[in-house]
């Protein structure tokens, strides 16, 4: 992948943070998010990591066992695969934009996955409201179904949510796939 890494300056940081407080996006992730997500989670490509932190907070008080890794290189992942790392689930959100091969991140996920991936992404252009490293691409909900759908037809994961998480600033689409292989 050319881009491995989605790098936040710490002014970016501080901006993406603020800004949890002023619009609703991530606390509706969060809920649509929360019930997919098993004892073990990993976030890939985990920015500013806020969506997670609490999800993990949440998870870490109903149950003791609850396992996080926050990952923002992605060349790491192959090693994780080859040491036979596995999670309950695989979470990225606002991640496939930004890389080339979104196809590629989309794979890694499901060897990593002993359970469930999560895939959220930005409806539309929202270009303009980014604060990272550019958008290489745009989704709508059916371009964005589409990058999961060979995979469903191979039966290598099932379908178990997907649809629009609404906002007032920025829409998402989501994505739950259930590894069956």
């Amino acid at each position: 992948m050319t881009n491995p890494q989605t790098i936040y300056t710490p002014e970016q940081t501080k901006q993406s943070i603020s800004g949890w407080l002023n619009y609703d996006a991530p606390w509706q992730i969060i809920r649509t998010a929360y019930p997919y997500i098993g004892k073990s989670c990993i976030d890939i490509g985990a920015g500013a990591n806020i969506a997670m932190r609490v999800i993990q907070t949440l998870k870490a008080a109903n149950n003791k066992n609850f396992h996080y890794k926050p990952n923002q290189d992605y060349r790491e992942l192959r090693d994780f695969i080859a040491w036979g790392w596995r999670f309950k689930t695989c979470y990225s959100s606002h991640v496939l934009e930004h890389l080339e091969n979104p196809d590629e991140m989309i794979f890694l996920s499901i060897e990593l996955s002993n359970g469930n991936i999560i895939h959220i992404v930005p409806e539309g252009d929202v270009q303009d409201k980014n604060s990272g490293t550019p958008h290489l691409h745009t989704y709508t909900m059916y371009s964005f179904l589409k990058l999961f759908i060979p995979r469903e037809e191979d039966k290598i994961i099932k379908r178990v949510h997907y649809g629009r998480i609404e906002s007032e600033r920025m829409n998402s689409l989501i994505y739950v796939g259930e590894k069956l292989i």
